[in-house]
């Protein structure tokens, strides 16, 4: 063996030995107190729920209607995160993408990737990626800002943007715009390529 291989040989036995070496002492121990951390939060979440009903507190649903109510007491009507589907909204027109997204929240929640369908059935629906909080399924993006100073009002999933342009293409981004009325200005510039990326 020369000495170029056996150098070669022992450099790569080093690497796997770093490498195993923080999965087994630093990786895994991250792993297992995420876990762990997951199931106490989970047993609080239970013991709560139980709590509740027992006490005959009515419990929230998702889909604006009132929830298992106790008889006697009135039912708690919970809304949508945001009435973001009746809000003003920038169309997507890209060749693989097409859609819209809501001036509330800055939400995109309704992409549609035309090239793809829900089954072999070339006649078939295209695959609806993202979905509003009217449908069936909902599942949207939205993105938001934290401040430690409570006196800024940061933009929220209520927040309504005002937008330069109401068509999103790979040819024209679209800049959003807010001012919280103390002073600061937000602006978000969404952008999307001839592929999927939107950023």
């Amino acid at each position: 063996m020369t000495p170029e291989n056996r150098n070669l040989i022992l450099a790569v036995a080093l690497s796997m030995a770093v490498l195993f070496g923080w999965q087994i002492l630093v990786i895994q121990p991250e792993i297992e107190k995420e876990q762990a951390q997951q199931a106490l939060i989970a047993e609080q979440q239970a013991a709560k729920r139980e709590a509740d009903a027992a006490a005959g507190t009515p419990t929230i649903a998702s889909n604006g209607t009132t929830a298992n109510p106790t008889p006697g007491m009135p039912g708690m009507i919970v809304q949508e995160i945001a009435p973001a589907d009746t809000a003003k909204r920038v169309t997507i027109d890209a060749p693989l993408v097409q859609g819209s997204f809501s001036l509330q929240g800055a939400r995109i929640d309704d992409i549609i990737l035309t090239s793809y369908r829900e089954t072999l059935d070339t006649e078939s629906d295209n695959i609806h990626f993202l979905k509003k909080t009217s449908s069936q399924a909902p599942f949207f993006a939205e993105f938001g800002w934290a401040s430690s100073d409570a006196d800024q009002p940061m933009p929220s999933a209520q927040t309504l943007w005002s937008a330069d342009r109401d068509l999103l293409s790979p040819s024209s981004p679209v800049t959003l715009r807010w001012d919280n009325g103390k002073g600061l200005v937000f602006t978000r510039k969404i952008s999307i390529n001839d592929d999927y990326l939107i950023t």
